[in-house]
C-alpha cells in the first residue's frame, strides 16, 4: 500500500458545485492537520501527498479530497508498526582521523501539477547511513 495513487497528482482542483459542507470541510482540514503532525514527527514519506491535500484547506473540496486524505490515514495504520531509526551504524572514536560517510538521494517528479506544470523535487540526506535531512519542493519556476 502506498499512500497516493501512482501517477500525476493526488488529488485535483474541485468544481464549486461538489464543495463539501462546512462540517464535512472541517473534518477534511481536521484531517490534513494531523497528517501534517505525523509527517513533521514520524512519518516523512508522506510529505507529497500532504503537500496536495494541505493546497485545498481553505478552498472548497470534494470527496475525492476526503477520501484521498482517508487513503493517506489508512496509509499511516498500516505502517504504525515501522520506525524512522535514527542510529548512524558508526560511533566516532574520537580519532581526529575518523571519516564521516554522507549519501544524499534525489528524486524528481516532472511537470506533476497539471494546473501550473510545475516539478516536485525531493532529497534526502544521511549521516553514517542515519537520515539527517528530508525535504521536498515544487519548484519556484516552470523550467
Amino acid at each position: 500500500m502506498v499512500p497516493a495513487e501512482a501517477g500525476g497528482l493526488m488529488v485535483k482542483k474541485g468544481e464549486k458545485d461538489k464543495a463539501l459542507n462546512v462540517g464535512e470541510q472541517t473534518h477534511y482540514r481536521s484531517g490534513v492537520g494531523k497528517l501534517l503532525h505525523m509527517m513533521c514527527w514520524s512519518i516523512p514519506e508522506i510529505y507529497n501527498a500532504i503537500k496536495d491535500l494541505s493546497r485545498y484547506m481553505t478552498t472548497g473540496t470534494m470527496q475525492e479530497h476526503v477520501k484521498a486524505m482517508e487513503r493517506v490515514m489508512n496509509y499511516c495504520l498500516n505502517i504504525r508498526d515501522r520506525v524512522l531509526e535514527l542510529k548512524p551504524d558508526v560511533k566516532w572514536d574520537g580519532n581526529p582521523k575518523f571519516k564521516l560517510r554522507i549519501l544524499g538521494r534525489l528524486d524528481l517528479d516532472y511537470a506533476k501539477d497539471a494546473e501550473t506544470r510545475k516539478s516536485v523535487s525531493g532529497t534526502s540526506n544521511f549521516l553514517c547511513r542515519a537520515p539527517i535531512i528530508q525535504q521536498s519542493t515544487m519548484q519556484k519556476i516552470v523550467a
